[in-house]
């Protein structure tokens, strides 16, 4: 009878379910803290009209920081690029983990300056008296 060959992980290797057990709901809310501190501040300057958009926007940011911890945990113990086998085929490629942490960050950042955007108010000068002034001045 043959043997099964099994695929031996490296020690400093960690299978994506380790990490997951290892970052319990504590560590993720202490590990992004200042993230969500950060967010909370932002949430209070956000006008009354503009809440419901906002609550979309904060639940997906919150999602989206959870994962981050968690992919980024997994990319620290195995790295960037790990070896991939087809066959007899072996090469070095990017990691999996890494391009969606890299997707993770671009919409973090997508979102995160949408939410900073309804912040902004939009300042008229209705009813300015300097502004009158210039504007109906005889020269």
């Amino acid at each position: 009878m043959k043997e099964k060959k099994t695929k031996e992980i490296p020690k400093n290797k960690k299978k994506l379910k380790e990490v997951k057990k290892s970052t319990t709901k504590k560590k993720k809310v202490a590990a992004n803290k200042k993230e969500l501190k950060e967010l909370s501040e932002i949430m209070k300057k956000i006008p009354k009209d503009k809440i419901n958009e906002a609550k979309m926007l904060e639940k997906e940011l919150i999602f989206i920081i959870n994962q981050l911890s968690i992919v980024k945990k997994y990319i620290v113990y195995n790295g960037t690029v790990e070896e991939f086998k087809q066959g007899k085929q072996s090469f070095l490629r990017e990691s999996p983990y890494y391009k969606s942490y890299l997707g993770y960050m671009k919409t973090y950042d997508t979102i995160y300056k949408n939410l900073i955007s309804l912040t902004k108010t939009v300042v008229t000068n209705d009813g300015d008296p300097f502004d009158d002034f210039v504007t109906n001045r005889d020269d």
